[in-house]
């Protein structure tokens, strides 16, 4: 439906990364828009201020004509954030590196609460010269909702944050897999510490989105209300391993 629609789901991927890049939201919330009246679906990414995003130079790659189109499909997250979570056996990862609607990238995280600011996050995504650094506050709503807030900040602040070891929940590196498939996105993460499994993230726009899970995943379980899969909970069960 992407391809024919016009829409190449690498194109949006890069914009992804652009809004990553930006610091201006972390989690892509993609759902399906009928559109023309013909009942065909386009994969919209739920934003508002993409044009921020596309003239700021994050490293998009679109014409005019590709990036008039991108505007209609994509822009920066809003703040709810509403996702299911599944257990999957470890993925062939030499179909994933050569889908062309999928983008790998690393990702390091640590929990924080400190006196002054309470509880909350800070990633680093990416690496080199092409790492951006975010703060993350989540407030919870219900087991699968959740308000995300969250603010670019620079490498010496991060460096800073996580220095705080007195102040520090834990930490957590993985590669990410952000994957555009059947109208959906979704976010499937490898982890150094498992060699048989790892976790698929869907992002959905209510609690009774109807969605199909990629057929290149084999499924164990959803995990959604399991806080043992939380990547918090994980980067203490395995805080030996990133010490």
């Amino acid at each position: 439906i992407i391809e024919e629609a016009g829409i190449c789901p690498a194109l949006i991927l890069d914009v992804v990364d652009g809004v990553h890049a930006a610091g201006l939201g972390e989690d892509v919330l993609v759902h399906c828009l009928q559109v023309g009246g013909d009942g065909s679906g386009l994969p919209v990414v739920a934003l508002d201020h993409i044009g921020d995003v596309i003239n700021d130079g994050h490293g998009i790659q679109a014409g005019p004509g590709e990036e008039s189109e991108t505007l209609a499909v994509v822009g920066i997250p809003e703040p709810l954030e509403i996702e299911r979570k599944f257990l999957i056996f470890y993925p062939d990862l030499g179909l994933l590196n050569n889908m062309p609607a999928c983008r790998r990238v690393p990702l390091s995280q640590t929990y924080l609460e400190t006196p002054e600011e309470g509880r909350f996050r800070v990633r680093k995504r990416g690496e080199g010269e092409d790492a951006v650094f975010i703060k993350t506050v989540k407030k919870k709503i219900s087991e699968i909702r959740r308000i995300e807030i969250e603010e670019s900040i620079s490498e010496e602040e991060y460096e800073n944050y996580i220095s705080r070891k007195e102040y520090c929940g834990g930490t957590i590196a993985k590669d990410r897999y952000c994957i555009v498939w059947n109208n959906s996105y979704f976010e499937l993460d490898v982890f150094p510490f498992w060699d048989r499994f790892a976790l698929l993230e869907i992002e959905l726009l209510d609690e009774n989105q109807k969605f199909t899970l990629p057929d290149f995943v084999t499924v164990i379980k959803e995990v959604t209300y399991d806080k043992s899969f939380r990547n918090k909970t994980l980067a203490v069960t395995y805080k030996d391993y990133f010490n």
